[in-house]
C-alpha cells in the first residue's frame, strides 16, 4: 500500500483522458459525457434505489453523501452520485469517481481519496489552459475558474489553493493539452479583452456570492 499520494500519477491518467476527447469548444466540461476506456453507467444513488428495490442502508450509503462507484466487472462500473446535490457538485463527484477507477484503488482510505481529487481537478479544471488564461489575464482567482468552469465554488477555491502551492513546468503534454481547449481558451482571452467591465463584474459576484455561502455555512454550525 501507498505511503503517500502518488499526484504525478493521477495527474497524468486525467490528462489522458483529456487528450483521448475531440478538441474542447468549452471550459464546461461534462464528465457523463467523456470518452472513457471502460464502460461506466452514471445514475444517482436514489434512482438505483427506487430502481432496485433497495434501500440506502441495505446498499451501504449511509455514511456515503456524495457518490459510490459499484464495479461490475474489470471494464465495467456504475457511478452514482447523489441527486440532492447542486448540478457542479454532482460533475466533481462524477470524476472524483471515475479517478477511482482509472487509479485503480481498492478502497476509500484518505491516500485514495486524495489521489482521486487530484485526478478530478485536472479532469474538470486542467491546468495548462488555466496557466495560460493566468498569464493572459495577470492573475489567478478562483472566481473566473468558477464562473468558466463545470465546478463549485468549493472546487474553484480548492484548484487555486493548489496551484499557487506548485511550480509549473511547460512540456510536451501541456502543449498537446493547451491545443485541446485552444477554442475555449481563445474565447475567454478575447472576452477579457473585449468586455473588461463584465468580466471583473462577473468576479466580484462570485466573491459576493463566496461570502454569503460562508455565512450559511457558518449560521448552520451556531449551537
Amino acid at each position: 500500500m501507498a505511503s503517500k499520494p502518488n499526484f504525478k500519477r493521477a495527474d497524468n491518467l486525467a490528462t489522458h483522458v483529456l487528450l483521448s476527447q475531440p478538441a474542447f469548444s468549452s471550459f464546461e466540461i461534462d464528465a457523463t459525457n467523456l470518452k472513457y476506456d471502460y464502460n461506466i453507467i452514471f445514475d444517482s444513488m436514489q434512482n438505483y434505489c427506487r430502481a432496485t428495490g433497495e434501500t440506502w442502508d441495505t446498499m451501504g450509503f449511509g455514511a456515503v453523501k456524495n457518490g459510490h462507484t459499484v464495479k461490475i466487472n474489470s471494464d465495467n462500473y456504475l457511478v452514482l452520485y447523489n441527486e440532492e446535490h447542486s448540478i457542479n457538485r454532482i460533475n466533481w463527484t462524477i470524476g472524483h469517481e471515475v479517478g477511482h477507477i482509472y487509479c485503480g484503488h481498492k478502497d476509500d482510505s484518505e491516500i485514495s481519496e486524495i489521489e482521486t481529487s487530484c485526478f478530478a481537478a485536472q479532469l474538470l479544471t486542467p491546468e495548462s489552459p488555466i496557466r495560460k488564461l493566468t498569464q493572459e489575464f495577470g492573475f489567478l482567482d478562483f472566481a473566473w475558474i468558477y464562473n468558466n468552469f463545470f465546478v463549485s465554488l468549493q472546487s474553484s477555491l480548492k484548484r487555486v489553493n493548489t496551484l499557487n502551492s506548485k511550480p509549473y513546468f511547460k512540456s510536451k503534454t501541456s502543449a498537446l493539452l493547451l491545443n485541446q481547449f485552444e477554442t475555449p481558451t481563445k474565447k475567454l482571452i478575447d472576452f477579457f479583452r473585449g468586455n473588461n467591465t463584465r468580466f471583473m463584474l462577473d468576479i466580484f459576484e462570485a466573491h459576493y456570492l463566496l461570502e454569503v455561502y460562508k455565512q450559511e455555512y457558518e449560521k448552520s454550525y451556531i449551537v
